[in-house]
């Protein structure tokens, strides 16, 4: 319904999500960023195919995996660097509804000890681009570009990780009866 009565307001969220709306892609982490998110939307629908669930079904979840992924990535970000006013407040709301986006594909989530371990270590990176490297990157060879870099990297890692554990007994061959298109 968002969708069809504010389609730029969804653009414009999804453009500063991604620190794109006032840097017309100019943003140094975006091609991670999107690198990112290519790699998680094809894993993920793979493995909600191979795990027998319809191929539409797969590509919404692989959509909402992403847009989750990338929407939490920010509200973390921002309790460190955050955005002040009104505007803040409809950005944060913004991202906060994509981030529950990511939790319609949640039967096929599984939280391993490895996602815990991988989940203190994105919090001990955000933790240490605070106190070392506090800010937006503005050149490649910065601390901040690094740490934005390894925490975006790592927040979509998160999300794979819950889905690849949470598919490993039930994905299928293709060649089982129970696959279906």
């Amino acid at each position: 319904m968002l969708l069809y009565y504010f389609p730029s307001l969804i653009i414009t969220l999804f453009q500063t999500g991604l620190w794109t709306e006032h840097f017309d892609y100019t943003s140094l982490v975006f091609p991670i960023t999107y690198s990112c998110m290519l790699f998680l939307f094809t894993v993920s629908f793979y493995l909600f195919r191979q795990s027998g669930v319809n191929i539409v079904i797969s590509f919404l979840f692989a959509f909402s995996i992403i847009l989750g992924a990338s929407a939490i990535y920010e509200p973390v970000f921002n309790i460190f660097y955050t955005y002040n006013g009104i505007s803040g407040f409809y950005y944060e709301s913004g991202m906060f509804a994509f981030s529950l986006s990511a939790f319609t594909s949640m039967k096929y989530w599984k939280f391993s000890h490895l996602f815990v371990i991988v989940s203190i270590i994105e919090s001990i990176l955000f933790l240490l681009w605070y106190y070392l490297a506090y800010g937006i990157p503005e050149t490649y060879l910065s601390y901040q570009f690094l740490f934005n870099a390894l925490t975006k990297i790592v927040m979509f890692l998160l999300f794979f990780l819950l889905i690849w554990e949470g598919t490993k007994n039930k994905r299928m061959s293709l060649d089982d009866r129970g696959y279906h298109i």
